[in-house]
């Protein structure tokens, strides 16, 4: 009789451990906040959602009326190429949002580069 009533207890807080959620005394169960201190290539609106190439342009130093207006053609202001790097836009990515675009490291060329993450800042 002992014998079952250990093993029942020792089964009994195996299970209860296993089944326990982990929460660290320092954030306790949310995941800790990132910090990002490095810039972004560039902020501004999106001019045009190319969603067949998952491609985004981008218009810097524009108002968002400005930048409703424009096209890929207007070389008046800063316009920027950003490809997605095997992540699709599924419409959530529109005309007149502002974002700030991070590149991925080690890209030579000035335009057409990959985006390594897009954050919206407006819609």
């Amino acid at each position: 009789m002992r014998n079952y009533l250990l093993l029942t207890l020792i089964a009994s807080i195996f299970v209860l451990s296993g089944c326990s959620t982990n929460t660290n005394s320092e954030t306790g169960p949310f995941p800790a906040t990132e910090i990002i201190t490095e810039e972004p290539v560039v902020i501004g609106y999106i001019i045009e959602v190319l969603e067949e190439d998952q491609a985004i342009i981008i218009k810097s130093g524009v108002t968002k009326e400005e930048a409703m207006k424009s096209n890929k053609n207007d070389t008046e202001y800063d316009v920027h190429t950003f490809f997605s790097n095997a992540t699709t836009f599924d419409g959530e990515l529109e005309k007149g949002y502002k974002v700030a675009v991070w590149q991925l490291e080690n890209q030579e060329a000035k335009d057409n580069l990959i985006s390594e993450k897009i954050v919206v800042l407006e819609k």
